[in-house]
């Protein structure tokens, strides 16, 4: 089984290149290798410790965003996500406080009534009110557990959502690195990698001296390398504004569309100036 750090084997081409001042663009065609890559790349990992409990793909799977693609032992949350769910489903609470107060308005009607007739003091009619607000209150509260007991329920929902890995966009498995059975922890919890291969970013580090000769959104040709070997047009979609002082190069980002991932990423590329 491949351990995280295995997989694809990208590099970054060194490139040398001889300074030629005002005489740049006069010299020879010049090539810069660089490298392809896709344009979305993520390793899948569990947000808890917890034991793998099935891998639900294989290796080159075309997968959909949303899709489930590793699951982790839930058995115990799922018992306290249907625990939530009774009390969040149980009415019991506001029908005794309903029921409470229906009755304490009825006794206090009565000896209001018996007041208007001097059968009952001021202090009976008092205590009967006191009762009657204290019944009213007890239903807030029965309403208010509720809520809460709503409010854990979906807690305890996107809880128990923690045990699936899903597919956070449309791709292609790249690498399955755990197995079933395996107790996942902080420290090593990557599950699987996913790729979207259906745009491809090409990086080609280019000298300083053509820095302002290229422009973004353009459409430039890139040799591919082996196993492709032919020509390809690609978007120049970013220029990074920072130099690396060392190699005197700035680095260019090229897309291209690849609809259903007909080409492969891991290839190398050649950009040739000027062209």
């Amino acid at each position: 089984m491949m351990k995280v750090g295995q997989g694809l084997g990208l590099f970054i081409a060194a490139v040398t290149v001889t300074a030629a001042g005002s005489g740049w663009m006069a010299q020879s065609p010049q090539e810069f290798r660089g490298f392809v890559l896709p344009a979305r790349q993520v390793a899948l990992a569990a947000p808890i410790e917890e034991i793998l409990w099935s891998v639900d793909v294989e290796e080159s799977d075309r997968v959909t965003k949303g899709q489930v693609l590793a699951k982790l032992y839930d058995r115990l949350q799922e018992v306290v996500v249907e625990s939530a769910r009774v009390r969040a489903e149980s009415t019991a609470e506001l029908e005794r406080a309903k029921l409470n107060i229906e009755d304490a308005q009825l006794t206090y009607d009565r000896i209001s009534a018996a007041f208007e007739r001097a059968a009952a003091n001021e202090l009976e009619v008092r205590r009967a009110r006191i009762i009657l607000d204290e019944a009213k209150a007890s239903q807030g509260a029965a309403l208010d557990n509720k809520a809460l007991a709503d409010v854990n329920l979906r807690l305890e929902q996107r809880r128990l959502e923690r045990y699936e890995i899903r597919a956070p966009f449309d791709g292609t498995i790249i690498e399955v690195v755990a197995e079933p059975g395996e107790r996942l922890t902080d420290a090593d919890n990557v599950v699987l990698h996913l790729a979207d291969l259906d745009t491809l970013e090409a990086q080609v580090n280019l000298p300083i001296e053509l820095y302002g000769d290229l422009k973004v959104g353009g459409g430039y040709t890139l040799i591919a390398d082996e196993p492709i070997n032919r020509e390809l047009t690609w978007e120049l979609k970013t220029i990074t504004p920072l130099f690396d002082t060392a190699s005197r190069t700035f680095r260019c980002v090229f897309s291209r569309a690849n609809p259903q991932g007909k080409l492969p990423a891991g290839f190398t590329v050649r950009f040739k100036w000027p062209q």
